[in-house]
């Protein structure tokens, strides 16, 4: 049977290519597959024999095709697996001891070791779901390309797939439909498709009108047998010349709905006036002046479309983030960690403005720390970009992207910098046992005054922040200071502010 790698892998050439094979499959019968049938053979009789075997219970089946068929050599052991068993004596003797448990086991690694390589090129469902859903689309329309070029309802099923591409969607991917319940086409469909398609198509015409009337004009120089061939031809020529003008008139026209411009100024005639010529100037400036202004709107309800959906995503990304850290917290409180309402409730200040805002800054704190640490895998931050680029067609992806980024690396963030705020607190505590400890074991002096340094019971929370806040920022480090630097001045203030 031919092959379809030996011919020209073009349009022509695989249309060649089946109709080469279905000629050979005629007039080759006997060379058809074991098994295949004749198209309407269905429901023709089946010998005795086959009739038999069809009778057979399914058990004797299996077991008979079983004991003819040799068994399947196992894969080998990834080497990874069988280092970790040889590694680890007590783990390799219980796994021999439980040869269910072992076999299971070295399934999923041979499993999982031959799955390796699409992993690497399709790591998520989702990212399959799209490849598989693209890549049949681009199927069927190749499918029908080359049946349409004999069948016209193939070809008709060809641009209705290609139109199906440029159809508005919502948020849950269903067609957006206009009122009569019709399918909305982006603008892009015109300006990427349907004009550029026919521009092309047109040029093409004219191009081959343009070699016609060329070829005729040369030919009527010449000698004619009769003069009613010649009267012919020059019939010809200015019909062709008629139709040139229309189509080049045409042409035109999709350039022009291409460029979303505007009918150009007449030509002026040859014997213009000064002042025809100064009106022509001044009308063709405000013309490309008001054309300028128009691409730029455009380029501007581009741009601001990108912003409004680049906003929507980061926000979505936040309050995702927030959420699993309001989760965390409530969770660390339930288990009885203690977490003060200081760190929970402290408000971030802007750095551009030096102003708190009401967002609480150790919820900022996680957000950056756990974008800086996505961003600085180069890993990560390729497929990142990589969904960025596809603009609002890559939502779901991206939004699953982002559930498999939280649930990676979100969780051991929060757990740090929770673990840094409670070791804060503990240094906090023993540094005001060990200073109380120094107070004790110096003589006691009678007050003077009644102005003698203690507690301030009387302070609310706010107030003892707004105090401690005032004191770091006189201090020439806290400019200077980082994040953790600037916390424990915070305490050491607050402290300060409470007890003298």
């Amino acid at each position: 049977m031919p092959s379809g790698l030996d011919y020209p892998q073009t349009e022509d050439g695989m249309v060649q290519a089946i109709r080469d094979r279905e000629e050979w499959a005629e007039q080759n019968p006997q060379a058809r597959p074991e098994g295949a049938r004749e198209p309407g053979s269905e429901g023709a009789e089946q010998p005795a024999d086959a009739a038999a075997t069809a009778e057979k219970p399914a058990e004797e089946a299996a077991a008979a095709d079983a004991a003819g068929k040799p068994a399947a050599e196992a894969a080998p052991i990834p080497e990874a697996l069988d280092a970790a068993f040889n590694a680890d004596p007590a783990l390799k003797a219980a796994l021999d001891a439980n040869p269910a448990a072992r076999d299971l086991v070295m399934d999923m690694g041979r499993k999982y070791e031959a799955a390796r390589p699409v992993l690497e090129l399709i790591p998520t469902r989702a990212d399959a779901e799209f490849v598989t859903t693209h890549a049949n689309t681009m199927l069927d329309l190749r499918h029908n390309a080359l049946l349409g070029i004999e069948n016209p309802e193939a070809r008709q099923g060809f641009l209705t797939g290609l139109k199906n591409q440029f159809v508005e969607t919502d948020a849950k991917g269903q067609p957006v439909l206009d009122a009569k319940g019709q399918p909305v086409l982006g603008k892009d469909y015109d300006t990427c498709l349907r004009i550029p398609m026919a521009t092309e198509m047109v040029t093409s015409v004219v191009a081959e009108m343009d070699a016609t009337i060329g070829e005729l004009q040369q030919k009527l120089k010449g000698y004619y047998p009769s003069e009613a061939e010649k009267n012919a031809d020059q019939k010809r020529l200015d019909d062709l010349t008629d139709d040139r003008e229309a189509a080049g008139w045409f042409g035109e026209l999709l350039k022009m709905r291409a460029g979303g411009g505007e009918e150009k100024l007449p030509p002026l005639p040859a014997d213009a006036t000064p002042e025809q010529r100064k009106t022509q100037e001044r009308l063709e400036r405000q013309q490309a002046e008001l054309t300028k202004q128009r691409e730029a709107q455009g380029k501007g309800n581009q741009t601001a479309a990108v912003q409004r959906f680049e906003g929507e995503m980061r926000v979505g990304w936040q309050t995702a983030v927030g959420k699993q850290i309001d989760d965390y917290l409530a969770a660390a409180k339930e288990r009885g960690e203690v977490i003060s309402d200081y760190h929970l409730n402290e408000k971030w200040i802007d750095p551009k403005t030096n102003q708190a805002q009401n967002v609480p800054r150790l919820a900022v704190t996680i957000l950056n720390d756990f974008d800086n640490t996505v961003m600085g895998i180069t890993r990560e931050r390729n497929e990142i970009q990589r969904l960025e680029r596809l603009g609002p067609a890559g939502r779901q992806l991206r939004e699953a992207n982002a559930v498999r980024l939280r649930t990676t690396y979100l969780q051991s963030i929060i757990q740090k910098h929770i673990k840094a705020i409670q070791d804060g607190i503990r240094q906090s505590q023993k540094a005001e046992e060990a200073r109380r400890e120094k107070i004790g074991k110096v003589a006691r002096v009678e007050p003077q005054s009644a102005a003698t340094a203690g507690p301030q019971p009387n302070l609310t929370e706010a107030q003892i922040q707004e105090k401690a806040l005032a004191l770091v920022q006189k201090d020439p480090k806290w400019a200077s200071a980082d994040e953790s630097e600037r916390r424990m001045m915070l305490m050491t203030a607050r402290t300060t502010v409470v007890y003298g």
